[in-house]
């Protein structure tokens, strides 16, 4: 990071400096600490490691808020809040077309510039990825409750029909 680009940076609206971490924001948002834990040893590997390494960390939050998300989506529809429950996978469709997007960002990197970065990894892959594993946990409990769901409509439509009726007849 080029010296003119250290924290803390004056900044010229709150006529204050930014990144020491005492405002509301970074204080809110743990600013200093989430920053911290970008590995600068993968920088060292090539200028592309950081953008490899950045981009998976971003990738497991969004995963995170996804797992979150759908959890939460589960639990409205057992409560059978069918207007929260859509709101919130609205919520999860838009996590996951940022996740595809996020993507392109790779695939600016050159296959040796990748495989450089990929190797800070060593034997890893996305498969370890506590957040992934979440979302791929959670979509079960989704399924599930929403065939609940079908099920509870489909005797509750059909509860007036009579017996031997045929649609049409």
């Amino acid at each position: 990071m080029r010296p003119e680009l250290a924290l803390p940076l004056f900044n010229l609206v709150l006529e204050r400096l930014v990144g020491e971490g005492d405002l509301g924001y970074e204080q809110a948002i743990r600013t200093r600490e989430l920053l911290s834990l970008q590995d600068h040893r993968s920088a060292v590997v090539n200028h592309d490691g950081a953008t490899f390494v950045l981009t998976h960390q971003c990738q497991e939050l969004k995963l995170k808020l996804a797992a979150h998300e759908l959890s939460a989506a589960v639990d409205f529809l057992e409560a059978e809040n069918l207007t929260a429950a859509t709101m919130t996978l609205d919520r999860v469709r838009i996590v996951f077309q940022c996740l595809v997007a996020e993507l392109e960002i790779l695939e600016t990197l050159s296959p040796v510039s990748y495989q450089r970065a990929r190797e800070t990894l060593g034997t890893g892959s996305g498969q370890e990825s506590p957040e992934y594993n979440q979302v791929i946990n959670a979509a079960p409990l989704l399924w599930a409750r929403l065939e609940a769901m079908v099920e509870a409509i489909t005797i509750s439509c059909l509860s007036g029909v009579r017996p031997g009726w045929v649609p049409g007849s």
